[in-house]
């Protein structure tokens, strides 16, 4: 007698889409509502069974022994509006719009102040999603930073670029308010500005920033110092050897710009030493930029 076989499990769903908009429905006219929350001036009328499922902090304030699993009303004073409006409709929707939640903000500002109020409600989605979203946009920058055929305004969207994304960015990064965010956020916008270093460098607003945050121009220029460690010390022996111009025993000066330039450690005397003029030394980064995006593409500019 043969068992009857288990019977496989067939599930059919609806596109979430159309529920999550039933969902922002809801969040818009807050009908069945039996929750308030407050911030400043501004109400919303919510539902507790929605904010308790997808949010800690709402479970706790609602359901724990707090006045508020009472009143069933609950008051924001350690939290920005937009960023509370933000919060609230992504436990409803799952999705986050910087554009529509931060009109004057930019895209990276918006998503700096999304990570924060992520962090204060303990919600590890939203925070993922925020980090996922900066590497998305630091990569839509690095394109424009990044392009090989620029075009005849190009050194005007550079400019654009600078002001109006990447300078109010870092600036709210290295604020004082935002240091717990410099660990997540700083690696993002440092990969950017070192993929486009030869483009930022010609940029008359990233030269005025990096002076007024001197901060920040360290760590801009750390990354790209490490690049001299390949090269490792001289040693005594061969810094104080033959001098590779003349013959002579007397080398004692490394000839830096062809160590950088063609890795070719090169030892010389006093006498046959000479400084490079910073003219050859720019050249040298021109040169040496294409020679390595020919061997290996940035990861941003993929």
């Amino acid at each position: 007698m043969k068992m009857a076989g288990k019977k496989e499990t067939r599930i059919w769903t609806l596109d979430t889409g159309s529920l999550r908009q039933k969902d922002l429905e809801l969040f818009q006219t807050g009908m069945l509502a039996d929750v308030e929350i407050r911030c400043d001036d501004h109400i919303w009328k919510l539902h507790g069974a929605i904010l308790c499922a997808r949010s800690k902090w709402f479970h706790s304030a609602l359901t724990g022994s707090f006045k508020e699993t009472k009143t069933r009303k609950v008051i924001l004073e350690e939290t920005e509006h937009d960023d509370l409006d933000c919060f609230l409709e992504f436990i409803y929707t799952g999705s986050i719009d910087p554009q529509k939640s931060y009109p004057g903000d930019d895209t990276f500002v918006a998503l700096l102040r999304t990570w924060k109020t992520a962090d204060f409600f303990c919600h590890d989605g939203l925070r993922s999603l925020a980090i996922r979203a900066a590497n998305d946009y630091a990569k839509e920058l690095a394109h424009v930073l990044c392009t090989a055929f620029p075009a005849a305004d190009y050194r005007d969207k550079i400019e654009c670029l600078v002001e109006s994304s990447f300078i109010p960015a870092v600036s709210l990064l290295y604020c004082e308010a935002m240091e717990c965010l410099k660990p997540i956020f700083s690696p993002i916008l440092m990969a950017l500005a070192v993929a486009g270093t030869h483009r930022l460098s010609q940029s008359h607003a990233f030269q005025s920033f990096l002076e007024d945050y001197p901060q920040f121009a360290a760590d801009w220029v750390a990354p790209r110092m490490k690049l001299v460690g390949m090269w490792g010390p001289v040693s005594r022996k061969r810094a104080g050897g033959l001098c590779n111009q003349c013959g002579m025993r007397r080398g004692r000066t490394v000839d830096t710009f062809r160590w950088v330039r063609d890795m070719l450690l090169m030892v010389l005397c006093d006498r046959c030493y000479r400084l490079p003029a910073l003219e050859e030394w720019e050249i040298k980064m021109k040169v040496g930029g294409a020679k390595k995006s020919k061997k290996r593409s940035f990861d941003m500019c993929a």
